[in-house]
């Protein structure tokens, strides 16, 4: 496999001339829907206001079909005005996103999920330490949902079916013809972006 380093946070550690760098993949981002699967971007280098291109590297979320229903179940999520209250909610984790119901009812009925959220927009999932049952979902844009399994085996299992899978990215942004590259270091397919 090949060595990269890349040591630079993004976009954390950009600096002013690289600011071409961030405008490029930001319009890539809002015009392709497998970009906001990144995460945990790094640089590899230092770029200028000249430099032809920028290569960088991170982990892509991989999803798949969406009709492919990998898990359901209820689960008691925290709620109410002042997240006091434990209400049961029936939980459908798909191929590319997990949803809510009110009810397994309102789910088999075909009305619509109270919420859902797409997989590349889980940042973490993780335990709560000191309550054996309860786990956490926390999205890229802040929000966080507090649930209940009904024991410990359960949350384990929704916690490891939940948990990102990702696979490593090299991502190459080039400046004059404004398109991103992802290279998967893996499978060394290319997919180009515009």
């Amino acid at each position: 496999a090949p060595k990269i380093r890349f040591k630079r946070k993004y976009p954390e550690s950009l600096n002013h001339s690289e600011s071409w760098i961030s405008e490029i993949w930001d319009q890539c981002r809002r015009d392709n829907d497998l970009l906001p699967g990144v995460q945990q971007i790094y640089l590899e280098d230092s770029y200028d206001s000249k430099a032809p291109f920028a290569r960088l590297c991170g982990f892509q979320v991989i999803t798949e079909d969406k009709s492919t229903v990998l898990r359901e179940g209820e689960l008691k999520k925290l709620g109410g005005t002042l997240l006091n209250k434990w209400n049961s909610r029936w939980f459908v984790l798909s191929g590319s996103q997990v949803c809510y119901y009110e009810s397994q009812k309102e789910y088999t009925a075909g009305k619509s999920p109270k919420l859902s959220v797409k997989l590349t927009d889980i940042r973490e999932v993780g335990e709560v330490t000191d309550a054996p049952n309860e786990f956490y979902i926390l999205t890229n844009s802040g929000r966080t949902l507090h649930l209940r399994a009904s024991h410990r085996s359960e949350k384990e299992e929704w916690i490891e079916t939940l948990a990102p899978k990702t696979s490593l990215v090299e991502i190459v942004i080039f400046r004059a013809q404004r398109v991103v590259h992802i290279y998967n270091v893996v499978e060394h397919g290319r997919r180009f972006h515009r």
